[in-house]
Protein backbone atom coordinates (compact mmCIF):
# COMPACT_ATOMS: atom_id res chain seq x y z
CA UNK A 1 0.00 0.00 0.00
CA UNK A 2 1.04 3.23 -0.75
CA UNK A 3 2.33 4.85 1.64
CA UNK A 4 5.41 7.54 2.90
CA UNK A 5 8.14 4.78 4.00
CA UNK A 6 10.63 4.68 6.72
CA UNK A 7 13.96 5.25 5.96
CA UNK A 8 15.26 1.47 5.35
CA UNK A 9 18.91 0.53 4.53
CA UNK A 10 17.97 -0.64 0.96
CA UNK A 11 19.97 -1.58 -1.80
CA UNK A 12 18.69 -2.98 -4.29
CA UNK A 13 15.48 -6.12 -5.02
CA UNK A 14 17.58 -8.94 -6.22
CA UNK A 15 15.05 -11.73 -4.97
CA UNK A 16 15.45 -13.18 -8.64
CA UNK A 17 12.77 -15.64 -10.20
CA UNK A 18 12.01 -18.26 -7.30
CA UNK A 19 9.09 -20.67 -7.15
CA UNK A 20 6.49 -21.06 -4.96
CA UNK A 21 3.95 -23.07 -3.32
CA UNK A 22 1.09 -23.25 -6.98
CA UNK A 23 -1.68 -23.38 -3.37
CA UNK A 24 -5.08 -21.59 -3.42
CA UNK A 25 -6.48 -19.83 -0.23
CA UNK A 26 -9.88 -19.72 0.48
CA UNK A 27 -11.60 -15.91 -0.17
CA UNK A 28 -15.13 -15.32 0.77
CA UNK A 29 -16.66 -16.35 -3.03
CA UNK A 30 -13.56 -16.41 -4.75
CA UNK A 31 -9.81 -17.60 -4.52
CA UNK A 32 -6.53 -15.89 -3.37
CA UNK A 33 -3.96 -17.61 -5.89
CA UNK A 34 -0.21 -17.83 -5.25
CA UNK A 35 2.28 -17.11 -8.59
CA UNK A 36 4.49 -20.09 -8.99
CA UNK A 37 7.23 -17.71 -10.09
CA UNK A 38 8.26 -13.82 -9.28
CA UNK A 39 10.20 -12.08 -12.43
CA UNK A 40 13.37 -10.90 -11.15
CA UNK A 41 13.47 -6.89 -11.08
CA UNK A 42 16.47 -5.53 -12.53
CA UNK A 43 17.53 -2.24 -11.57
CA UNK A 44 20.11 0.13 -12.74
CA UNK A 45 21.23 2.09 -9.87
CA UNK A 46 23.55 4.51 -11.60
CA UNK A 47 21.75 6.72 -12.85
CA UNK A 48 20.85 10.12 -12.21
CA UNK A 49 19.97 11.77 -8.73
CA UNK A 50 16.45 13.15 -10.96
CA UNK A 51 16.21 9.95 -12.08
CA UNK A 52 13.89 6.81 -10.03
CA UNK A 53 12.04 4.18 -10.05
CA UNK A 54 8.61 4.60 -7.90
CA UNK A 55 7.93 0.50 -7.01
CA UNK A 56 5.86 0.72 -3.81
CA UNK A 57 5.53 -3.37 -4.06
CA UNK A 58 9.43 -3.33 -3.36
CA UNK A 59 8.95 -0.52 -0.98
CA UNK A 60 6.54 -2.71 1.02
CA UNK A 61 7.91 -5.91 0.80
CA UNK A 62 11.11 -4.62 2.31
CA UNK A 63 8.83 -2.40 5.09
CA UNK A 64 6.76 -5.68 6.01
CA UNK A 65 9.45 -8.49 5.41
CA UNK A 66 8.52 -11.42 6.77
CA UNK A 67 4.95 -11.08 6.96
CA UNK A 68 4.54 -9.36 3.41
CA UNK A 69 2.32 -11.81 0.65
CA UNK A 70 1.84 -12.05 -2.71
CA UNK A 71 -1.01 -13.18 -4.64
CA UNK A 72 -1.67 -13.20 -8.61
CA UNK A 73 -5.11 -11.89 -9.40
CA UNK A 74 -6.78 -12.92 -12.93
CA UNK A 75 -8.26 -9.87 -14.75
CA UNK A 76 -10.74 -9.38 -17.94
CA UNK A 77 -12.80 -6.79 -19.63
CA UNK A 78 -15.49 -9.06 -20.73
CA UNK A 79 -15.86 -10.52 -16.96
CA UNK A 80 -19.13 -9.93 -15.40
CA UNK A 81 -20.59 -9.33 -11.93
CA UNK A 82 -21.02 -13.47 -11.69
CA UNK A 83 -17.40 -13.91 -12.27
CA UNK A 84 -16.45 -12.19 -8.99
CA UNK A 85 -13.31 -11.16 -10.67
CA UNK A 86 -11.40 -8.04 -11.73
CA UNK A 87 -12.05 -6.10 -15.32
CA UNK A 88 -9.22 -3.68 -14.95
CA UNK A 89 -6.36 -2.03 -12.51
CA UNK A 90 -5.05 0.91 -12.38
CA UNK A 91 -1.69 1.89 -10.10
CA UNK A 92 -1.66 5.55 -9.28
CA UNK A 93 2.26 7.19 -8.73
CA UNK A 94 1.54 10.11 -6.65
CA UNK A 95 4.60 9.56 -4.21
CA UNK A 96 7.95 10.07 -5.75
CA UNK A 97 9.34 7.41 -3.70
CA UNK A 98 12.54 5.28 -4.87
CA UNK A 99 12.81 2.46 -2.55
CA UNK A 100 16.24 1.78 -4.19
CA UNK A 101 18.55 4.71 -3.35
CA UNK A 102 15.88 6.33 -0.50
CA UNK A 103 15.25 9.74 -2.82
CA UNK A 104 12.51 10.81 -2.62
CA UNK A 105 10.67 14.48 -3.28
CA UNK A 106 7.48 16.09 -2.38
CA UNK A 107 4.29 16.54 -5.17
CA UNK A 108 4.39 20.03 -4.76
CA UNK A 109 8.49 21.08 -6.12
CA UNK A 110 7.63 19.04 -8.97
CA UNK A 111 6.05 20.70 -12.31
CA UNK A 112 7.34 17.54 -14.81
CA UNK A 113 7.77 13.85 -15.32
CA UNK A 114 8.64 11.83 -18.04
CA UNK A 115 7.97 8.13 -17.90
CA UNK A 116 10.62 6.49 -19.36
CA UNK A 117 9.70 3.16 -18.94
CA UNK A 118 6.93 0.67 -16.96
CA UNK A 119 7.21 -2.59 -16.31
CA UNK A 120 4.42 -5.17 -15.32
CA UNK A 121 5.03 -9.14 -13.28
CA UNK A 122 2.01 -10.46 -15.32
CA UNK A 123 0.77 -13.95 -16.68
CA UNK A 124 -1.37 -15.02 -18.70
CA UNK A 125 -3.33 -17.87 -20.35
CA UNK A 126 -5.23 -18.69 -23.60
CA UNK A 127 -7.51 -21.25 -23.93
CA UNK A 128 -9.96 -19.51 -26.41
CA UNK A 129 -7.82 -20.18 -29.25
CA UNK A 130 -8.59 -16.63 -29.90
CA UNK A 131 -6.08 -13.52 -29.84
CA UNK A 132 -5.78 -11.37 -27.11
CA UNK A 133 -5.78 -7.76 -26.52
CA UNK A 134 -3.45 -5.73 -23.73
CA UNK A 135 -3.82 -1.88 -23.43
CA UNK A 136 -1.56 -0.11 -21.25
CA UNK A 137 -2.31 3.57 -20.53
CA UNK A 138 -1.00 6.52 -18.65
CA UNK A 139 -4.15 8.07 -17.16
CA UNK A 140 -4.51 11.22 -15.07
CA UNK A 141 -5.01 11.42 -11.40
CA UNK A 142 -6.84 13.79 -9.43
CA UNK A 143 -5.13 16.12 -7.31
CA UNK A 144 -5.58 13.69 -4.24
CA UNK A 145 -4.18 10.93 -6.22
CA UNK A 146 -7.53 9.33 -7.43
CA UNK A 147 -7.74 7.98 -11.11
CA UNK A 148 -9.14 9.32 -13.66
CA UNK A 149 -10.38 8.27 -17.22
CA UNK A 150 -8.52 11.02 -19.34
CA UNK A 151 -5.75 8.88 -21.12
CA UNK A 152 -2.66 10.27 -21.65
CA UNK A 153 -0.42 7.64 -23.22
CA UNK A 154 -2.10 4.17 -24.80
CA UNK A 155 -0.37 1.04 -26.29
CA UNK A 156 -1.97 -1.60 -27.65
CA UNK A 157 -0.08 -5.35 -27.67
CA UNK A 158 -1.89 -8.22 -29.72
CA UNK A 159 -1.67 -11.73 -28.14
CA UNK A 160 -1.45 -13.84 -30.23
CA UNK A 161 -3.57 -17.44 -29.54
CA UNK A 162 -0.54 -19.95 -30.20
CA UNK A 163 1.72 -17.62 -28.26
CA UNK A 164 0.42 -16.87 -24.88
CA UNK A 165 2.72 -14.28 -22.55
CA UNK A 166 3.55 -17.25 -19.85
CA UNK A 167 3.21 -21.09 -19.86
CA UNK A 168 1.67 -23.67 -18.81
CA UNK A 169 -0.96 -20.79 -17.34
CA UNK A 170 -1.68 -17.53 -15.95
CA UNK A 171 -0.11 -18.67 -12.25
CA UNK A 172 2.99 -18.14 -14.34
CA UNK A 173 4.74 -14.81 -14.45
CA UNK A 174 6.72 -13.16 -16.39
CA UNK A 175 7.94 -9.31 -16.84
CA UNK A 176 6.90 -7.15 -19.65
CA UNK A 177 8.32 -3.75 -19.87
CA UNK A 178 7.17 -0.10 -22.25
CA UNK A 179 8.97 2.32 -23.37
CA UNK A 180 6.50 5.46 -23.23
CA UNK A 181 9.00 7.89 -23.07
CA UNK A 182 6.03 10.53 -21.90
CA UNK A 183 6.63 13.41 -20.59
CA UNK A 184 3.64 15.89 -19.00
CA UNK A 185 3.62 18.75 -17.09
CA UNK A 186 2.13 16.67 -14.50
CA UNK A 187 3.55 15.67 -10.91
CA UNK A 188 1.65 12.60 -10.46
CA UNK A 189 -0.12 9.79 -13.03
CA UNK A 190 -1.60 6.76 -13.48
CA UNK A 191 -0.77 2.81 -15.00
CA UNK A 192 -3.82 1.11 -16.02
CA UNK A 193 -3.93 -1.68 -17.75
CA UNK A 194 -6.40 -3.64 -19.29
CA UNK A 195 -7.17 -7.22 -20.80
CA UNK A 196 -9.91 -7.66 -23.80
CA UNK A 197 -10.20 -11.40 -24.50
CA UNK A 198 -12.77 -14.26 -24.46
CA UNK A 199 -13.53 -14.99 -21.52
CA UNK A 200 -11.95 -18.34 -21.47
CA UNK A 201 -8.53 -16.71 -21.47
CA UNK A 202 -6.95 -14.93 -18.24
CA UNK A 203 -4.51 -12.30 -17.20
CA UNK A 204 -2.94 -12.82 -13.87
CA UNK A 205 -1.37 -9.45 -12.54
CA UNK A 206 0.84 -9.85 -9.71
CA UNK A 207 0.25 -7.97 -6.30
CA UNK A 208 1.27 -7.85 -2.67
CA UNK A 209 -0.11 -6.54 0.94
CA UNK A 210 1.92 -5.91 3.88
CA UNK A 211 1.06 -7.52 7.44
CA UNK A 212 -0.65 -10.26 5.97
CA UNK A 213 -2.36 -12.99 8.09
CA UNK A 214 -4.80 -14.72 5.82
CA UNK A 215 -8.71 -14.08 5.51
CA UNK A 216 -10.31 -14.84 8.40
CA UNK A 217 -13.58 -17.74 8.81
CA UNK A 218 -14.37 -20.29 6.81
CA UNK A 219 -16.49 -18.36 4.83
CA UNK A 220 -16.80 -14.38 5.38
CA UNK A 221 -18.65 -12.13 3.80
CA UNK A 222 -17.53 -9.41 2.06
CA UNK A 223 -18.39 -5.46 3.14
CA UNK A 224 -17.68 -2.20 2.13
CA UNK A 225 -15.96 0.23 4.74
CA UNK A 226 -14.42 3.29 5.17
CA UNK A 227 -10.73 2.64 5.84
CA UNK A 228 -9.24 5.40 7.38
CA UNK A 229 -5.87 4.28 7.61
CA UNK A 230 -5.37 2.86 4.47
CA UNK A 231 -3.90 5.03 1.54
CA UNK A 232 -4.09 3.00 -1.36
CA UNK A 233 -2.04 3.20 -4.70
CA UNK A 234 -3.69 0.54 -6.41
CA UNK A 235 -7.21 0.34 -8.05
CA UNK A 236 -9.30 -2.27 -9.16
CA UNK A 237 -12.57 -2.51 -11.40
CA UNK A 238 -14.47 -5.50 -9.22
CA UNK A 239 -16.95 -6.99 -11.14
CA UNK A 240 -19.27 -8.13 -8.09
CA UNK A 241 -19.45 -4.43 -6.90
CA UNK A 242 -19.53 -2.98 -10.34
CA UNK A 243 -17.12 -0.17 -9.08
CA UNK A 244 -13.42 0.79 -8.95
CA UNK A 245 -12.21 0.11 -5.53
CA UNK A 246 -11.28 1.97 -3.47
CA UNK A 247 -13.45 4.26 -4.10
CA UNK A 248 -12.26 8.42 -3.93
CA UNK A 249 -13.66 8.60 -0.33
CA UNK A 250 -12.04 5.79 0.71
CA UNK A 251 -14.38 2.37 0.54
CA UNK A 252 -13.02 -0.70 0.21
CA UNK A 253 -13.53 -4.80 0.78
CA UNK A 254 -12.58 -5.82 4.36
CA UNK A 255 -14.05 -8.89 6.13
CA UNK A 256 -15.33 -8.40 9.70
CA UNK A 257 -13.94 -11.20 11.27
CA UNK A 258 -15.19 -10.11 14.63
CA UNK A 259 -18.57 -9.64 13.85
CA UNK A 260 -17.70 -6.71 15.28
CA UNK A 261 -20.34 -4.51 12.28
CA UNK A 262 -17.32 -2.34 11.35
CA UNK A 263 -13.39 -2.03 10.29
CA UNK A 264 -11.02 -3.45 13.39
CA UNK A 265 -7.31 -2.94 12.91
CA UNK A 266 -5.57 -6.24 13.23
CA UNK A 267 -8.91 -8.17 13.83
CA UNK A 268 -10.22 -8.04 10.48
CA UNK A 269 -9.65 -8.53 7.31
CA UNK A 270 -8.92 -6.94 4.11
CA UNK A 271 -8.76 -7.24 0.41
CA UNK A 272 -4.66 -8.21 0.13
CA UNK A 273 -4.66 -6.26 -3.00
CA UNK A 274 -2.76 -3.68 -2.26
CA UNK A 275 0.41 -3.15 -4.56
CA UNK A 276 0.03 -4.16 -7.98
CA UNK A 277 2.99 -4.93 -9.36
CA UNK A 278 3.59 -2.28 -12.52
CA UNK A 279 6.30 0.03 -11.59
CA UNK A 280 7.79 2.87 -13.23
CA UNK A 281 11.07 4.33 -14.18
CA UNK A 282 10.57 8.16 -14.59
CA UNK A 283 13.16 11.63 -14.86
CA UNK A 284 11.79 14.81 -13.44
CA UNK A 285 13.43 17.00 -15.84
CA UNK A 286 12.99 19.90 -13.29
CA UNK A 287 15.35 18.09 -11.02
CA UNK A 288 13.58 20.21 -7.90
CA UNK A 289 17.25 20.05 -5.48
CA UNK A 290 17.12 23.57 -5.30
CA UNK A 291 14.66 26.00 -2.17
CA UNK A 292 13.67 29.13 -2.29
CA UNK A 293 13.37 31.08 0.60
CA UNK A 294 9.73 31.15 2.52
CA UNK A 295 8.34 34.10 4.06
CA UNK A 296 5.88 35.49 6.18
CA UNK A 297 4.62 35.86 9.84
CA UNK A 298 7.15 38.64 10.09
CA UNK A 299 10.28 36.39 9.93
CA UNK A 300 12.16 34.66 6.49
CA UNK A 301 13.09 30.69 6.46
CA UNK A 302 16.29 30.94 3.99
CA UNK A 303 17.77 27.56 2.63
CA UNK A 304 19.89 25.19 4.28
CA UNK A 305 23.09 25.45 3.15
CA UNK A 306 24.86 23.60 2.05
CA UNK A 307 21.84 22.33 0.39
CA UNK A 308 22.01 18.89 -0.38
CA UNK A 309 24.64 18.60 2.10
CA UNK A 310 26.10 15.14 3.03
CA UNK A 311 26.41 15.89 7.26
CA UNK A 312 26.40 19.31 8.15
CA UNK A 313 24.03 22.05 6.90
CA UNK A 314 23.47 25.22 8.56
CA UNK A 315 19.66 26.66 8.96
CA UNK A 316 19.02 30.45 8.35
CA UNK A 317 16.59 32.92 9.49
CA UNK A 318 15.53 35.98 10.36
CA UNK A 319 12.58 37.42 13.04
CA UNK A 320 11.28 40.63 12.82
CA UNK A 321 9.89 40.13 16.57
CA UNK A 322 12.16 38.67 19.14
CA UNK A 323 10.98 35.51 21.27
CA UNK A 324 11.52 32.09 21.46
CA UNK A 325 12.42 29.91 18.66
CA UNK A 326 12.57 26.11 17.67
CA UNK A 327 13.17 24.20 14.56
CA UNK A 328 11.57 20.87 14.14
CA UNK A 329 13.16 18.44 11.23
CA UNK A 330 10.69 15.80 9.45
CA UNK A 331 11.09 13.24 7.40
CA UNK A 332 8.82 12.86 4.50
CA UNK A 333 6.19 11.33 6.44
CA UNK A 334 5.84 13.77 9.02
CA UNK A 335 7.74 12.17 11.38
CA UNK A 336 9.84 14.29 13.92
CA UNK A 337 13.35 13.52 13.36
CA UNK A 338 15.20 16.43 15.79
CA UNK A 339 13.68 19.49 17.96
CA UNK A 340 16.12 22.44 17.83
CA UNK A 341 15.47 24.62 20.68
CA UNK A 342 16.72 28.03 19.76
CA UNK A 343 15.40 29.47 23.27
CA UNK A 344 14.58 33.19 22.97
CA UNK A 345 16.30 35.06 20.17
CA UNK A 346 16.12 38.88 19.13
CA UNK A 347 15.16 40.42 16.26
CA UNK A 348 17.24 40.04 13.28
CA UNK A 349 19.35 37.00 11.29
CA UNK A 350 20.44 33.74 12.86
CA UNK A 351 22.32 30.39 11.99
CA UNK A 352 21.43 27.33 13.42
CA UNK A 353 23.98 23.78 13.07
CA UNK A 354 22.44 20.79 11.74
CA UNK A 355 24.01 17.41 12.01
CA UNK A 356 22.37 15.19 9.05
CA UNK A 357 25.33 12.18 9.59
CA UNK A 358 23.58 9.24 10.98
CA UNK A 359 20.21 9.96 8.37
CA UNK A 360 19.77 8.21 5.38
CA UNK A 361 19.50 10.05 2.40
CA UNK A 362 16.71 11.54 0.80
CA UNK A 363 14.47 14.49 1.53
CA UNK A 364 13.82 16.10 4.52
CA UNK A 365 11.65 18.98 6.21
CA UNK A 366 12.85 22.03 8.62
CA UNK A 367 9.95 24.04 10.40
CA UNK A 368 10.94 27.06 12.17
CA UNK A 369 8.38 27.97 14.35
CA UNK A 370 7.64 31.29 16.75
CA UNK A 371 4.67 32.74 18.60
CA UNK A 372 4.10 34.61 15.14
CA UNK A 373 3.80 31.16 13.43
CA UNK A 374 5.82 29.02 11.51
CA UNK A 375 7.25 28.39 8.11
CA UNK A 376 8.88 25.17 6.38
CA UNK A 377 11.59 24.74 3.55
CA UNK A 378 13.18 21.13 2.49
CA UNK A 379 17.08 19.99 2.21
CA UNK A 380 18.33 16.80 0.47
CA UNK A 381 20.99 14.65 2.20
CA UNK A 382 23.01 13.37 -0.59
CA UNK A 383 25.86 11.44 -0.38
Amino acid sequence: MKKLYSLIAIMMFAAGVFAQSNQALPFGNRTLHIPVNIPQKNVDLSRATNQLYIDYDTADAFLWAGSYGRFIWDHNWNYVAADSSLKYCVVGFDSLYDPYNLISYPNSAVQSIIVDSIFAAVGQENNSGTDDTLITKIVSLTAAGYPQNTVLWADTTIISAGTPLSTPDWLNSVLLTWAPAFGANVSRFGVRMEYHGDKADTLGIIAGFGSFTGPCGTNPSATLAQLSNFNPNTYNFWTQYNQLLPTSTGGFIYYDCNASGGYDAGSDGASYLANMAIWVYVTISDQPLAVNEQEGNNMTLFSSSPNPFSDITNIRYKIEKPGNVQIVISDISGRVISNLNEGFRAAGPHSSEFDGSRLSKGVYFFTLKTENGSLTNKMVISR
